[in-house]
């Protein structure tokens, strides 16, 4: 088994050998050549909304998510029958701004503090801005121009950083 520090040793390394070869780390986990980043994922990070087609696929529109049933037979009965197919979660207000500061936070372009304001209201720019505060002493975020991104140190620690920003 390989230990934590050489866990990160391992983790520095990579990211060092990834810029020195023209790549960009535009996510926490993905890693591009300039422009060609995974247009896929990247409708993720920016919460836009997408159909998924087809057994256990998902599908987004900001206010809910919701899962097509996983098998075939089942899936192409209940569309012959004319029944739902799908499980459906609505979003509250709450699990909305979690998804997204989740996933900006963990991006190279960061989580802008006004987009937060204008989606979900000042109270929650506040408490954004309060509980990540000791981060960004710490210089395991940095804060410029109303937005917030981990540094190569805060990556290493980004679940505790988005569990303290989080709303419950």
């Amino acid at each position: 088994p390989i230990d934590d520090e050489t866990m990160t040793e391992m983790f520095f390394h990579l990211r060092k050998k990834i810029i020195e070869n023209d790549f960009e780390a535009y996510e926490v986990s993905n890693f591009a050549k300039k422009g060609f980043r995974s247009r896929h994922n990247t409708s993720y990070w920016k919460q836009e909304a997408y159909l998924g087609v087809g057994p256990s696929a998902h599908s987004y529109n900001i206010e809910s998510r919701q899962w097509n049933v996983s098998s075939i037979k089942e899936y192409t009965k209940t569309i012959n029958e004319n029944k739902a197919y799908f499980e459906r979660e609505i979003l509250s207000v709450f699990d909305q701004y979690n998804d997204f500061v989740m996933v900006r936070l963990r991006t190279s372009d960061g989580l802008n503090l006004i987009e937060i304001e204008e989606k979900f209201g000042s109270e929650f720019k506040i408490y954004c801005l309060e509980n990540i505060q000791s981060f960004i002493t710490d210089k395991k975020v940095d804060f410029s121009n109303n937005v917030l991104s981990l540094t190569i140190e805060g990556i290493q620690i980004s679940n505790l950083i988005l569990t303290e920003i989080m709303k419950v």
